[in-house]
């Protein structure tokens, strides 16, 4: 009864009303008295599972998987992001989200191995990535760099690197160029191509406004 009450007056202090995991109760007893005390608070209401080892308060509201996934996540200290099949989608660069993904599965990737959950009748599964793709993040340079790995070198073109980066700020941009090192060989080259090609592009334009002024001030 003491590691239930200690874990109530944890549960007190708490502001937050998302997701957390049971592991973060386990400095006040041993799991056996833990996970007794969370049964007796959910048979009392004053939490609820919503997935393995994670739990909001009776009184909260219900979460999204967003939130759920990035606990669970967290529980184990690891690092979860779009997986690439979906920034790809995201980016108009592909039009499926992954081979054997249904509506109801959701796949992040992920740092450390690659494992699965329910969440209701929603399956969330994280994909073990390599730090190097999950790097930038969520970034708009991060989507970019997994999306084009995700489709590979033999479906990417200039074109389709055009698209993924097309939309990206000067800042992003120089995000971009300064960890060119994370993207695979074949991925630079692409890019290294399109630099040439938007330095051409950036000289002739800067020659045919040149040629225009002259003609305005010959006119």
């Amino acid at each position: 009864m003491w590691t239930t009450a200690h874990i109530r007056r944890q549960l007190a202090k708490m502001a937050s009303t998302k997701p957390f995991s049971i592991r973060d109760f386990l400095a006040v007893g041993g799991r056996a008295a833990v996970d007794q005390a969370f049964n007796r608070l959910l048979k009392n209401g004053e939490v609820i599972r919503v997935a393995r080892g994670l739990y909001i308060k009776g009184n909260a509201p219900p979460p999204s998987l967003m939130e759920v996934a990035v606990a669970k996540a967290a529980a184990f200290n690891r690092t979860i992001a779009m997986h690439g099949s979906q920034a790809a989608v995201r980016l108009k660069l592909s039009e499926k989200s992954g081979s054997g993904q249904t509506s109801k599965e959701h796949v992040f990737a992920c740092s450390g191995r690659t494992s699965s959950f329910r969440f209701g009748d929603q399956v969330i599964r994280f994909v073990g990535t390599s730090a190097r793709k999950l790097l930038l993040g969520d970034s708009k340079p991060g989507l970019a760099v997994r999306s084009l790995w995700h489709l590979g070198k033999k479906i990417c073109t200039m074109e389709t690197v055009s698209q993924a980066i097309g939309s990206f700020l000067r800042n992003e941009r120089e995000v971009w160029n300064k960890n060119a090192q994370v993207m695979p060989a074949w991925m630079q080259d692409l890019f290294l191509s399109i630099g040439r090609y938007w330095q051409e592009q950036a000289r002739l334009e800067a020659k045919f406004a040149w040629l225009r002024a002259m003609q305005q001030e010959m006119s």
